[in-house]
């Protein structure tokens, strides 16, 4: 199996190796699959791929760029993973297969690709900074901030990294022994994958496709429906070591065996 993945290339250093398109080319390789990638920024970016001597064509959303790929023969599918941000319908006018999306409210029959974490870089880590925070955010405030001033006047040792990116990002949630969490929109986001990858106790806001991915709440995360529900569930989790931890350990196992980039990897080659 040869496969072309297209994405831009990231725009930042720090979190290049982290890039959708990095991640899913582990993930194919991992199931034999020989992966090139191209797109905007990536070397031999100026030269057309020869696309009939691929088996798939693989593109992943980007901020600004895709290609036509309307007159290409072979199998093309693309991922939606923002969709919640510009809309499920902005993709079929480039000429693909079949869309599919991060987002399940988007997503037509057997075109539900969830979000999920790479494992090859993201994981527990036992170093000198190992949950040394009580509860901490790793994220861009969007639409957060009343949720940040709330859990800053409720709990003052609350540790706010804003655009840690990369390893650094993956350092930073292993310090916290609680990682808080707000899914915008219709999403889930990816924060909810890479916390439980981190055997971090998730905290998270409810969301209705948690059921069909296995995420369940006072099982292997915490989910809060209210600010009041947010701050009462962590000052419990903060309290109760055994809770904590218990929950930490299941959510690990659930995503390490059911939401990795081998996993949508595999999923995606059953689909062709």
């Amino acid at each position: 199996m040869k496969i072309l993945v297209i994405q831009e290339n990231g725009h930042h250093d720090l979190n290049r190796n982290f890039r959708e398109c990095f991640c899913l080319k582990r993930g194919f390789k991992h199931h034999g699959a020989k992966v090139d990638i191209w797109g905007k920024g990536h070397d031999g970016f100026d030269t057309e791929p020869v696309w009939e001597s691929y088996d798939l064509i693989f593109a992943i959303e980007n901020w600004d760029w895709l290609p036509d790929v309307t007159k290409v023969r072979v199998p093309k599918f693309i991922w939606a993973i923002d969709a919640h941000c510009k809309g499920p319908r902005v993709y079929e006018q480039y000429g693909f297969d079949k869309v599919l999306h991060a987002s399940p409210a988007f997503a037509e029959k057997d075109c539900w690709l969830p979000n999920c974490y790479d494992d090859t870089i993201i994981y527990p880590l036992e170093n000198l900074y190992y949950k040394s925070i009580g509860i901490g955010f790793c994220g861009n405030v969007v639409n957060r901030q009343p949720y940040i001033d709330i859990l800053k006047a409720n709990f003052p040792q609350f540790r706010f990294d804003e655009f840690v990116i990369g390893a650094d990002m993956v350092e930073a949630v292993n310090s916290y022994l609680v990682h808080w969490n707000a899914n915008i929109g219709v999403d889930v986001n990816y924060r909810n994958f890479e916390t439980m990858g981190c055997q971090t106790m998730l905290l998270t806001s409810e969301h209705p496709a948690y059921d069909s991915l296995g995420i369940k709440d006072g099982v292997n995360c915490v989910t809060y429906g209210n600010t009041m529900e947010m701050i009462n569930k962590a000052r419990y989790a903060l309290d109760n070591d055994n809770y904590r931890d218990d929950i930490s350990k299941e959510g690990y196992e659930l995503v390490k065996k059911h939401h990795t980039y081998k996993n949508r990897a595999q999923t995606i080659l059953e689909m062709i």
